[in-house]
Protein backbone atom coordinates (compact mmCIF):
# COMPACT_ATOMS: atom_id res chain seq x y z
CA UNK A 1 0.00 0.00 0.00
CA UNK A 2 2.81 2.44 0.75
CA UNK A 3 4.14 2.12 -2.79
CA UNK A 4 0.70 2.68 -4.30
CA UNK A 5 0.27 5.75 -2.10
CA UNK A 6 3.64 7.10 -3.22
CA UNK A 7 2.74 6.53 -6.87
CA UNK A 8 -0.69 8.12 -6.37
CA UNK A 9 1.15 11.19 -5.03
CA UNK A 10 3.36 11.24 -8.13
CA UNK A 11 6.48 9.92 -6.46
CA UNK A 12 8.83 7.28 -7.90
CA UNK A 13 9.99 4.57 -5.50
CA UNK A 14 13.24 2.81 -4.68
CA UNK A 15 12.82 -0.88 -3.86
CA UNK A 16 15.25 -3.70 -3.13
CA UNK A 17 16.02 -6.40 -5.67
CA UNK A 18 14.26 -9.61 -4.80
CA UNK A 19 11.20 -8.08 -3.18
CA UNK A 20 7.89 -9.02 -4.73
CA UNK A 21 7.28 -5.66 -6.36
CA UNK A 22 10.74 -5.19 -7.91
CA UNK A 23 9.71 -6.72 -11.24
CA UNK A 24 6.71 -4.41 -11.54
CA UNK A 25 8.80 -1.35 -10.67
CA UNK A 26 11.38 -2.32 -13.28
CA UNK A 27 8.98 -3.43 -16.04
CA UNK A 28 6.64 -0.46 -15.69
CA UNK A 29 9.41 2.11 -15.00
CA UNK A 30 7.83 3.19 -11.69
CA UNK A 31 11.10 3.92 -9.91
CA UNK A 32 14.45 2.25 -9.26
CA UNK A 33 15.48 -1.20 -8.08
CA UNK A 34 18.63 -1.45 -5.94
CA UNK A 35 20.74 -4.47 -5.16
CA UNK A 36 21.16 -5.50 -1.52
CA UNK A 37 24.35 -3.55 -0.98
CA UNK A 38 25.08 -0.13 0.44
CA UNK A 39 27.01 1.12 -2.59
CA UNK A 40 24.18 0.43 -5.04
CA UNK A 41 21.56 1.86 -2.70
CA UNK A 42 23.64 5.02 -2.20
CA UNK A 43 24.22 5.34 -5.96
CA UNK A 44 20.50 5.02 -6.71
CA UNK A 45 19.57 7.53 -4.01
CA UNK A 46 22.13 10.03 -5.31
CA UNK A 47 21.03 9.50 -8.89
CA UNK A 48 17.41 10.20 -7.95
CA UNK A 49 18.33 13.18 -5.77
CA UNK A 50 20.42 14.74 -8.52
CA UNK A 51 17.87 14.27 -11.31
CA UNK A 52 14.70 16.28 -10.68
CA UNK A 53 13.58 15.78 -14.28
CA UNK A 54 13.71 11.99 -13.83
CA UNK A 55 11.82 12.25 -10.53
CA UNK A 56 9.12 14.40 -12.09
CA UNK A 57 8.71 12.28 -15.23
CA UNK A 58 8.83 8.94 -13.43
CA UNK A 59 6.51 10.22 -10.71
CA UNK A 60 3.99 11.43 -13.26
CA UNK A 61 4.16 8.11 -15.11
CA UNK A 62 3.76 6.19 -11.84
CA UNK A 63 0.74 8.30 -10.90
CA UNK A 64 -0.90 7.62 -14.27
CA UNK A 65 -0.10 3.92 -13.93
CA UNK A 66 -1.54 3.54 -10.44
CA UNK A 67 -4.81 5.26 -11.35
CA UNK A 68 -5.15 3.33 -14.61
CA UNK A 69 -4.05 -0.12 -13.45
CA UNK A 70 -4.32 -0.37 -9.68
CA UNK A 71 -7.71 1.18 -9.05
CA UNK A 72 -9.58 -0.98 -6.51
CA UNK A 73 -12.65 -1.24 -8.73
CA UNK A 74 -10.56 -2.46 -11.66
CA UNK A 75 -8.77 -4.97 -9.46
CA UNK A 76 -12.10 -6.25 -8.15
CA UNK A 77 -13.41 -6.56 -11.71
CA UNK A 78 -10.32 -8.54 -12.77
CA UNK A 79 -10.75 -10.87 -9.78
CA UNK A 80 -14.42 -11.35 -10.61
CA UNK A 81 -13.55 -12.31 -14.20
CA UNK A 82 -10.83 -14.67 -12.97
CA UNK A 83 -13.21 -16.38 -10.52
CA UNK A 84 -15.89 -16.67 -13.22
CA UNK A 85 -13.44 -18.31 -15.62
CA UNK A 86 -12.28 -20.75 -12.92
CA UNK A 87 -15.87 -21.67 -12.11
CA UNK A 88 -16.71 -22.07 -15.79
CA UNK A 89 -13.74 -24.37 -16.35
CA UNK A 90 -14.64 -26.44 -13.28
CA UNK A 91 -18.23 -26.89 -14.46
CA UNK A 92 -17.03 -28.36 -17.72
CA UNK A 93 -14.49 -30.66 -16.03
CA UNK A 94 -15.29 -34.16 -14.90
CA UNK A 95 -15.72 -34.13 -11.12
CA UNK A 96 -12.99 -35.92 -9.18
CA UNK A 97 -15.43 -37.27 -6.60
CA UNK A 98 -18.79 -38.47 -7.91
CA UNK A 99 -21.77 -36.63 -6.51
CA UNK A 100 -23.86 -38.55 -4.01
CA UNK A 101 -27.52 -38.84 -4.86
Amino acid sequence: NVLCEAWACGRPVLVAEGCGIADLVREQALGMVARFDEADLAAKLLAAANDPAWRAATGKHAQQYVFAELDSWQIAERHEKLYASILASRRSAVPIVPRLQ
